[in-house]
């Protein structure tokens, strides 16, 4: 697990990498451990936001639970949502599954 930060830290857990380059260092590194295999980005809408407008991004799954937390960033605010190509959606009890393909 590969955590991009602003600030380094220190884990107990050698399975856990902090990151304080850039998102681009990050995802590298975390396709070099990964060997080919698919590599997932978690975290809030500003990181998804990043990722999204460096164009480092082939899909983007949103699990959609109709819940509202105070302010919160809108995570497809402000990027060009042309590029987005619904390539399924299951509803669940409570939440709506929605898988994107990024289209360049």
């Amino acid at each position: 697990t590969f955590v991009l930060t602003r600030t380094m830290q220190k884990s107990d857990d050698p399975q856990v990498i902090f990151i304080t380059d850039n998102l681009e260092t990050a995802l590298q590194k975390a396709q070099s451990v990964a060997e080919g295999k698919a590599v997932y980005i978690g975290g809030g809408a500003d990181v998804a936001q990043q990722y999204l407008r460096a164009c480092l991004v082939d899909e983007l799954h949103i699990n959609l639970v109709p819940t509202v937390f105070g302010q919160g960033i809108r995570l497809l605010d402000n990027l060009d949502t042309t590029h987005l190509k619904v390539l399924g959606v299951i509803e669940g009890d409570g939440v709506t599954h929605i898988k994107y393909q990024i289209v360049q």
